[in-house]
């Protein structure tokens, strides 16, 4: 069985000949240098990786091979490289809808500090918008030889051009004025939720005809949680969101024949799975361990017919950063055991593995994988 049997078979709620592995296949299952490197240097192993802007290792396919991951990872390209630049010691970075963020010598994050969005007052503040184009025919470039070529061998995700609905009305108007608009500017935020969803379907539109390959998985990503209950409403969710992603989803799926959508929302969504079914999601991820809610035993035998949880491998805020070697050990054997009965699992990190993570305990976490899955 090759990597992407391997991850179908999942994917199919039936057991592969063993629990498939992801990492770096998309943007919430990637490693930082820091931690890759010190796990490099203990296993006598070539550091055989650069680091991006972000501080991510990018694992070479060497690397990745000896990993034994089974999925890869490809992207619809902006029209212009990200812009970049220096102000002293702090780092800044705009993205084609020109939000602007900037990571302080003193962090190792990209924060927002410009929401281009965050004043608008009415729909023609909306309209006049500089809003970039899904059609735009560089950002399919490359993706229909990339796909045919991993697809013999590995599962392939597709990471789209915007992020999901709810994050990219985040990131264009401020956490403050998107919450307080929700509630007090309902009408002009529902319009701004529907042009995003029209760029997003165009952009799968356009994909559809731009490619004979589909992608085995599509990323989209739409944070719902905090660590002990809803970001934002279920009744909110349920009203405004809803509707939006299974829009999207359903044009994701008639564009893209066969693909599963992979939906990355961290934090306690137990409340959201329901619904979060019904729009469509095929793919649950990261499935954090250690936020309210989220016992795994209970998930699995609730929506384990409906979802296959991707991520789930060990809690990593405690057990990655401060646990014993033995303490990942054991974690992740009993979430591999939990998890993979009759497949509908891929076990990956939950969430990026953060730069305070001791190499040790990386070493400890990818030996565990390799013995128990």
């Amino acid at each position: 069985m090759d990597s992407r049997e391997r991850i179908l078979q999942a994917l199919s709620h039936r057991e592969p000949d063993k629990v498939p592995l992801d990492i770096q296949g998309m943007g919430a299952s990637r490693v930082y240098a820091k931690p890759m490197r010190a796990f490099c240097e203990l296993a006598g192993q070539k550091c055989d990786f650069d680091a991006d802007i972000e501080g991510f290792a990018v694992l070479s396919e060497g690397l990745l091979d000896r990993l034994k991951v089974d999925t890869r990872g490809v992207a619809a390209r902006a029209p212009e490289e990200t812009k970049s630049w220096r102000e002293g010691e702090t780092v800044f970075v705009e993205n084609e809808m020109g939000v602007i963020s900037a990571r302080p010598p003193s962090s190792i994050y990209f924060d927002t500090v410009l929401n281009p969005m965050s004043g608008v007052t009415c729909i023609d503040d909306v309209r006049d918008f500089p809003w970039p184009d899904p059609e735009e025919p560089s950002r399919f470039c490359g993706l229909e030889q990339k796909m045919k070529r991993l697809k013999g061998s590995f599962a392939v995700i597709l990471t789209p051009f915007l992020p999901g609905v709810f994050e990219t009305l985040i990131s264009l108007c401020g956490y403050e004025r998107t919450m307080a608009g929700l509630i007090e500017d309902r009408s002009l935020f529902q319009y701004i939720i529907d042009r995003i969803v029209e760029i997003k379907c165009s952009f799968y539109r356009k994909l559809r005809k731009s490619v004979t390959e589909s992608p085995d998985i599509v990323f989209e990503t739409d944070d719902l949680g905090t660590q002990n209950g809803p970001l934002i409403s279920p009744r909110m969710y349920s009203e405004l969101f809803l509707p939006a992603h299974k829009k999207v989803i359903d044009e994701i799926k008639k564009s893209l024949a066969g693909v599963k959508v992979l939906l990355h929302s961290c934090g306690s969504i137990r409340w959201a799975l329901p619904m979060l079914i019904d729009a469509g999601v095929d793919i649950i991820n990261p499935v954090q361990p250690g936020a309210k809610d989220m016992d795994l035993k209970e998930l699995k035998r609730e929506f384990g017919d409906s979802l296959v949880f991707w991520g789930a491998s060990v809690d990593p805020q405690k057990t990655l950063v401060t646990g014993t070697p033995q303490m990942i050990e054991h974690e992740v054997r009993d979430h591999i055991e939990t998890l993979s009965v009759n497949g509908g699992f891929v076990l990956a990190p939950v969430h990026n593995i953060q730069p305070d993570v001791p190499g040790r305990n990386l070493m400890a976490f990818l030996k565990a994988i390799e013995r128990y899955r």
